[in-house]
């Protein structure tokens, strides 16, 4: 069994042998190019060509996550704007021209606010004035810890605490502040051939070097002896690529003929170089048509 596992393992090529072993232990393409410091895409390439072999099980999931969206991230480290605004006018009542918010701020504040019934406007002129209405000060008590803390990073739906939900629930109405998506992950298994495999080179072959090829360098230094080239089985199937095409002219040529076969005519062969009594007279060419030059 050893001598055929030693087969195999001499047909893998360099990222083959060194991401096999790793899916042992981790199931997760960027953190095995992490581990290796490869590319996320050698590793999945290689994952790829064992899943080929039959020694990997590639499977695709899909999560639904909550994340900061583009105002979330502006306010995760600043008062929110109906609080920012509480904490101006919660003393004494502030025109709007004297407070620090700007106008989509204060436009955001002025509906969660009102909502709450914890704001009062009158105009004056061209400027509003603000006063804080009672039950403000306890709002503000309660809401002073900002809560979008609780998404500094991504959290899969799936497992949101009561809290966190509530706290989307009260974001549903406020565009811009967390959104839902869907993340998706690529989770790798070994088959139980791919697991014998994978042991096998990690516990004999770690450090296998083979020569992948044969170049004027290594023929020059005779630096080939006494090494091992990677084998290769030469009667695998392969793809045949089809990447050949007819001259333009010889297809135009085609489409024409097979108008002409459709309208009744026939295709005839003739030679090279055809005499113009069949060329032109007995298609009734007058003789000082333009075609007989």
């Amino acid at each position: 069994m050893t001598a055929n596992y030693k087969k195999i393992i001499y047909l893998l090529s360099p990222l083959e042998r060194k991401v096999l072993p790793q899916i042992l232990d981790i199931c997760d393409i960027k953190l095995i190019s992490e581990k290796l410091n490869l590319k996320e895409a050698e590793v999945t390439t290689a994952v790829h060509l064992l899943e080929q072999r039959g020694f990997t099980i590639f499977e695709k999931t899909q999560e639904k996550i909550i994340e900061l969206d583009k105002f979330g991230k502006i306010y995760l480290e600043k008062d929110l704007p109906e609080i920012k605004l509480l904490k101006e006018i919660i003393i004494s009542p502030r025109k709007q021209s004297e407070t620090s918010l700007t106008q989509e701020e204060i436009a955001a504040a002025l509906g969660i606010l009102k909502r709450h019934n914890l704001l009062d406007i009158k105009k004056e002129g061209k400027d509003m004035i603000f006063t804080a209405l009672e039950g403000a000060k306890d709002y503000l008590a309660k809401n002073l810890d900002n809560p979008l803390k609780e998404f500094k990073s991504k959290i899969l739906v799936s497992n949101l605490t009561q809290k966190q939900k509530d706290i989307l629930e009260s974001f549903k109405m406020r565009k811009g502040f967390l959104k839902e998506n869907i993340e998706k992950k690529f989770i790798l298994s070994l088959s139980n051939e791919g697991k014998n495999i994978a042991k096998e080179l990690k516990k004999n072959y770690s450090n296998l070097e083979l020569l992948e090829l044969l170049d004027m360098d290594i023929l020059k230094t005779s630096s080939w002896k006494g090494k091992e080239f990677r084998h290769y089985d030469v009667k695998v199937e392969t793809s045949i690529l089809d990447i050949g095409r007819r001259h333009p002219m010889l297809e135009a040529n085609n489409i024409l003929r097979d108008i002409f076969v459709e309208m009744g005519f026939k295709e005839m062969e003739g030679p090279m170089v055809e005499s113009a009594f069949w060329n032109m007279d007995i298609m009734w060419i007058p003789q000082d048509h333009p075609a007989r030059d």
